[in-house]
C-alpha cells in the first residue's frame, strides 16, 4: 500500500510509524472528529471493532494508531486511507478514481413523454431493496434472487435525509400487517446494519427460528428480549438472546408508496 507524501507516493519504511506521516496542517484527531459527524465516538469505536478508550486517545492525539487500526477506521468510516493519514486528496474512497469509468447511458422519458439520454453518475451509491418474505436462510442476508429493485442516490443526499452512512444501509420490502400502522404492508424500510454493535429499544430486522422478522424489540434486564407488534391484534412474547436470535439491523426510516 502506498502512502501520500509531499514528494508523491512512497512505501512506508520499516522504521517509520503511521503517525510519522500525519499532516501537520490538520491533526489526525481533527480528521477523526470530521468522520464522526454526529455519531457518538463510542458507537463508532465499537463499529470499527476498537475499544472506546483507545479511540478516545486517538481523538485527543494522545496515542498513535497502528496500521491495522488505521485500516479499520478507514473501512468503518468509508474514507480514503491516504486522506486519513495525511489529510491530502479526496476524503471519501469512492471519490478516488484512478481511471474514470465510462458512465452507462439510459434512455428515459421526461414528463412530456419525450425520450432523453440519462447517464448514471459514478458518484451515486446503490441501495438494494430486498423482498425477504420467503427468506429462510440465516447465512445470507442479501441474495440476487431477493433484490426486487435498487435505489440510487448521492451519498450526501442519503446522509442528509437519513443521518446514516450509506455503506451501512439496506432497504427491505415489508410483508404482513403486524407492525401497522407504523409500518404498513408493501412499505419499504431502511435498515441500518451498524446499529447491531450497540442494540437499543426500537424496531429491528432480525433472524429467528428460520425466519426474518421486523418487530419492535425491548431489551429487558438479563438476556430477555420482549418482542412486540404495533398492531394490537398480535400478542407480545419474550425470547432469550441466547436463542437463535440474530439482529440484522435497526429500522431507521420508511419509504411508503401510497396511491392517490
Amino acid at each position: 500500500m502506498k502512502i501520500a507524501t509531499k514528494e508523491g507516493h512512497r512505501r512506508l519504511k520499516s522504521n517509520e510509524s503511521p503517525g510519522d506521516l500525519v499532516s501537520s496542517s490538520e491533526t489526525f484527531g481533527a480528521r477523526l472528529y470530521k468522520i464522526l459527524g454526529g455519531e457518538p465516538a463510542r458507537t463508532f469505536a465499537l463499529r470499527a471493532n476498537l475499544t472506546p478508550a483507545a479511540f478516545h486517545k486517538y481523538l485527543k492525539c494522545q496515542s498513535e494508531p497502528t496500521r491495522p487500526v488505521l485500516n479499520a477506521i478507514a473501512e468503518a468510516a468509508g474514507v480514503s486511507l491516504d486522506w486519513l493519514l495525511t489529510g491530502r486528496g479526496p476524503m471519501h474512497k469512492e471519490d478516488v478514481l484512478l481511471v474514470a469509468p465510462e458512465s452507462q447511458a439510459f434512455t428515459i422519458k421526461n414528463l412530456e413523454g419525450h425520450q432523453a439520454e440519462f447517464k448514471l453518475s459514478p458518484k451515486l451509491c446503490h441501495l438494494p431493496i430486498l423482498d425477504l418474505h420467503s427468506s429462510c436462510d440465516p447465512s445470507v442476508f442479501i441474495a440476487d434472487d431477493r433484490v426486487c429493485a435498487v435505489l440510487s442516490a448521492s451519498r450526501n443526499w442519503i446522509r442528509q435525509k437519513l443521518d446514516a452512512n450509506p455503506d451501512d444501509l439496506t432497504l427491505v420490502l415489508v410483508d404482513g400487517d403486524s407492525m401497522s400502522d407504523t409500518i404498513k404492508p408493501e412499505d419499504i424500510v431502511v435498515v441500518d446494519r451498524s446499529k447491531v454493535v450497540s442494540p437499543c429499544d426500537g424496531i429491528w430486522t432480525f433472524f429467528f427460528e428460520a425466519g426474518v422478522f421486523i418487530k419492535r424489540l425491548q431489551f429487558m434486564p438479563g438476556k430477555t428480549i420482549k418482542v412486540k407488534s404495533d398492531n394490537p391484534l398480535y400478542e407480545a412474547y419474550n425470547i432469550n438472546s441466547d436463542d437463535s436470535l440474530r439482529l440484522l439491523g435497526r429500522v431507521i426510516a420508511t419509504l411508503p408508496f401510497k396511491g392517490l
